[in-house]
């Protein structure tokens, strides 16, 4: 059914003389028996200035696409294009030059277009499809093949296929397409452009499964290694008789677009990490000593994998901690319900997840996805216990978000506390406490806080005390420490006198018997003894010319003994003795 707004301009078009179709997927929706919505024309046969001339005496026009032969109708949602060239110029997705063309031909014009099915026209008056490139047949044989080598011009189209097989699951991509795309990369596309092609099998793919089989068999899971590396990973066939990791990840992700809600946010997150869940089996899998396959911690050895895919199509540091939470998460239900947790831990939980409904729903792909072939999903045991942890939430208030903290930094202040690093402690404790169940309310937070606050205060002043007690016993130590060190500095001093004293009276009654070296050398030839001032104190060298001197200053000419030597030389043969 042609909305009126559209038959209004196409009498307007067609009485100006123009010829005018109906082109693009709301053609190929008609063909299928789908309501359309988005609603495209294409003229032919007449110059940009004479279309926007017969437009814009009835309506409002938005020219923003006017170099590309596009005007767009205000307030009606209405774009009419004029037949374009497009040629590329390089290697980057921007490197095309675009040109309107009236004279072109619709089997030309068609031929830029990327799959037969898509390149149906549809000629409103006569009520007949214009179908130069074997669309329709395409479309009866459930065959999604390109047009033509123009093709492999965009490699975008790739994802495009992908998305279109996942809403439209009874296609089959022709092998020619198929070995086309596995020649094409998107190296040179930017991330915003791969977003929309995967948003739109997340958010509008009946079965998403069917776009990612497709990748797969163009070889085009080389550009997101962590799915890649699903294929070929075992699983326990006991708990998974659905088949290997790949396998199970793909109903999963089917089971997500049965459980929609119409939030595109939360849908998006819901399938993305049901995309994801199991993105840490490939590290995680292993034989134990039972014989058995086992993927222990894979929900965590996931998390990093998840958060490379989504920065390979996002920049949305939100959205990716979001799923990265409900990777990390996505086992704890159902072991909290088989478990028989209490309360504490499902509100933990909810903490930690941040969207315990968003959890839900992933543990429910889940489940689904561990559905024998042939069973029905929806009939799986185990969903009993989702439906628990469901209830639970709900019971505890916490469906969609955790517990507001009851106790805030405002009732700190209000009690003359200044904010510091000490409220981060006091409100974390109070929170637990409201975790726990034993705060509920306003007026049993003001207890609990009053109470940790006097806990805190008498153990503060203990702690005080015992600062106090502590530094009074490391200053009688020191006192001791230092009345020890002076009783042995007065010993010391004490011995080393009784030496000295020692020698002065040896000194005085002859040669001391501690410098036996000296006492073999002979007096002078002038006959003066050695005296105790001629004895060198503690073996100086300055004492030791005094004696081989005979008492002379160091510097002054040494006497020469009777036999023509030096005394000194007689004296420093002794020491050498």
């Amino acid at each position: 059914m042609i909305p009126e707004k559209i038959i209004s301009v196409l009498e307007r078009l067609d009485g100006a003389g123009f010829d005018a179709y109906i082109v693009g997927g709301c053609v190929r929706d008609a063909l299928l028996g789908r309501a359309c919505h988005d609603f495209d024309l294409e003229v032919y046969g007449v110059p940009a200035p004479r279309l926007e001339a017969a437009l814009s005496q009835r309506w409002p026009l938005d020219k923003v696409g006017a170099s590309f032969g596009v005007v767009k109708l205000k307030h009606h949602g209405i774009d009419i294009a004029l037949p374009r060239r497009e040629n590329r110029e390089g290697a980057g997705h921007r490197d095309f030059s675009v040109a309107a063309d009236p004279a072109l031909s619709p089997a030309e014009a068609a031929a830029r277009r990327d799959f037969t099915v898509n390149a149906v026209m549809f000629d409103p008056l006569a009520c007949e499809p214009l179908d130069p490139w074997g669309g329709v047949a395409d479309l009866r044989a459930g065959v999604l093949r390109h047009v033509s080598e123009h093709f492999a011009e965009d490699p975008l189209r790739v994802l495009r296929g992908m998305q279109f097989l996942a809403r439209l699951p009874f296609l089959e991509a022709a092998p020619e397409t198929v070995a086309l795309c596995a020649t094409m990369t998107q190296d040179a596309l930017p991330r915003e452009r791969l977003a929309g092609e995967w948003e739109k099998l997340f958010l509008q793919g009946v079965r998403p499964s069917r776009g990612l089989e497709f990748l797969r068999a163009c070889g085009w899971l080389r550009f997101y290694p962590e799915l890649a590396a699903l294929p070929g990973v075992p699983q326990d066939p006991v708990f998974h008789p659905e088949g290997d990791v790949w396998t199970h990840t793909l109903l999963a992700l089917d089971a997500a677009a049965a459980l929609r809600r119409g939030n595109r946010e939360d849908d998006l997150a819901v399938a993305v990490a049901a995309l994801c869940h199991d993105l840490g089996k490939p590290a995680a899998t292993a034989r134990g000593e039972d014989g058995r396959l086992h993927a222990y911690d894979h929900e965590n050895l996931g998390v990093e994998p998840a958060r490379a895919f989504v920065r390979r199509l996002w920049n949305q540091s939100g959205f990716e901690d979001l799923v990265a939470r409900l990777v990390a998460q996505h086992m704890r239900p159902v072991q909290l319900v088989l478990s028989g947790a209490g309360d504490k831990a499902f509100r933990r939980l909810a903490v930690d997840v941040g969207r315990p409904d968003l959890l839900a729903d992933v543990v429910e792909c889940d489940v689904r996805a561990t559905a024998a072939p042939g069973a029905d999903p929806a009939a799986h045991e185990s969903l009993a216990i989702v439906r628990a942890y469901r209830d639970k939430c709900a019971e505890l208030a916490v469906e969609r978000e955790p517990p507001k903290p009851i106790v805030l930094g405002r009732h700190l202040v209000a009690r003359g506390l200044k904010p510091g690093p000490d409220f981060g402690p006091i409100l974390d404790a109070c929170y637990e406490a409201q975790l726990a169940g034993d705060v509920r309310d306003d007026a049993r937070g003001a207890t609990f806080l009053d109470a940790l606050l006097a806990a805190r205060a008498r153990s503060s002043g203990q702690a005080m005390v015992e600062f106090v007690v502590g530094l009074i016993a490391l200053l009688l130590v020191a006192v001791g420490l230092l009345a020890v060190a002076a009783l042995v500095r007065a010993d010391t001093d004490s011995f080393a006198k009784a030496q000295e004293e020692a020698v002065e009276r040896s000194m005085g009654n002859g040669t001391p018997r501690s410098f036996s070296p000296l006492s073999d050398v002979e007096p002078g030839a002038d006959g003066l003894p050695l005296t105790k001032d001629d004895v060198p104190v503690h073996g100086s060298l300055d004492g030791v010319r005094r004696i081989a001197g005979h008492g002379k200053p160091a510097d002054a000419p040494w006497p020469l003994g009777a036999d023509g030597g030096s005394r000194g030389h007689d004296a420093v043969g002794a020491l050498a003795r």
